[in-house]
């Protein structure tokens, strides 16, 4: 900044570097932290942030040691392999270092946001328009970033499969109403309560946790659970009434140990995919069609077997719904051409 106020008509080249210093520690927090474990999800990254990463990658990072060696580009940054925040032996997935890298990513943006108008005075007004472009499509997205860095550690510290068939394997087909819970219920909570007491032990012992960075996590956590729920009780190759009755006695067993081990997120986020999946069930005949048309956040697979366990459906009703998941699953289906 002393650069810019000392040499007026050198600080758009200032600026400009300020900014490629920005893409490359954004773009390296990118690649170190978001790229190191598991495959990111499609809707952790949004367009915008693609083109982002793409943008920085395409201008700035080095393919090879030629384009470095010749200072046309950076070359990328790399994590020795003496360090690996994936290890058995690192916290939670490297979760203390993932908030370092995500959080300072965070910060920056935030003190380049508080400079704009600053800059702004510093350089002609027919430059603006750089600026302008650098903060709708960089800074304004940098948080964006939190999504796919922290998804490494909400997607590991539960074994989803294993839950999901744990809930697959329970008896639905049942012919009373219970008021005993299924013991899978406090398995997932007891593990839930155990990360918790992990997560609070980093933010005592290690460093304080942002509120969003809490609420980012939590969010991707329960986000995956609900749905595994709805998986393994699509899962179930028959399911009574008295059945349906048992899924929402777990689900309102869960939600009361979730909203204990995460009491200060109210209302908790995403419970509504479970609660319509299981009221579905006892939609009207002629309500169901709607349904199942206009929810589409749940797989064909899911609304598949909704339609399958509705006793009071008609033959002609379920044929005809049966037929029209299974010409959308078709129409999805890539045809293979030799």
């Amino acid at each position: 900044m002393e650069m810019i106020e000392m040499l007026k008509p050198i600080a758009f080249d200032v600026i400009i570097c300020m900014t490629q210093l920005f893409d490359y520690y954004l773009y390296t927090v990118y690649t170190l932290f978001a790229c190191d474990m598991n495959e990111i999800p499609v809707d952790a990254l949004s367009s915008q942030l693609r083109f982002i990463i793409k943008r920085i990658s395409d201008n700035l990072v080095a393919n090879n040691d030629s384009e470095a060696a010749l200072h046309e580009k950076i070359a990328a940054a790399h994590l020795s392999p003496l360090v690996d925040i994936n290890s058995s032996t690192s916290v939670l997935y490297g979760l203390p270092q993932r908030i370092v890298a995500a959080e300072s990513l965070v910060f920056l943006a935030e003190q380049f946001d508080f400079l704009l108008p600053y800059l702004k005075l510093m350089i002609p007004t027919d430059r603006h328009t750089f600026l302008t472009q650098f903060y709708s499509q960089t800074i304004q997205v940098a948080h964006e970033l939190r999504i796919p860095i922290y998804h490494n550690v909400s997607a590991n510290i539960l074994d989803y499969m294993s839950i999901a068939l744990m809930i697959s394997k329970v008896n639905w087909d049942i012919g009373e109403i219970l008021t005993q819970h299924n013991v899978y219920v406090d398995i997932l909570a007891n593990e839930l309560q155990t990360f918790r007491n992990r997560f609070d032990h980093i933010n005592e012992q290690l460093l304080s946790i942002p509120k969003a960075v809490y609420r980012t996590i939590w969010d991707q956590i329960l986000d995956k659970i609900f749905y595994t729920m709805v998986e393994g009780y699509a899962s179930a190759k028959r399911c009574s009434n008295e059945g349906r009755a048992l899924m929402q006695l777990d689900f309102q067993q869960l939600l009361r140990r979730l909203e204990r081990i995460i009491e200060d997120l109210k209302p908790l986020p995403h419970k509504e995919f479970v609660e319509n999946y299981i009221k579905a069930y006892y939609l009207p005949e002629q309500s169901i069609d709607q349904w199942i048309r206009d929810n589409t956040m749940y797989t064909i697979k899911q609304r598949m077997a909704l339609v399958t366990m509705m006793s009071h459906l008609s033959k002609k009703k379920r044929a005809q719904l049966a037929q029209y998941l299974d010409e959308q699953d078709r129409s999805r289906t890539p045809v293979l051409t030799t």
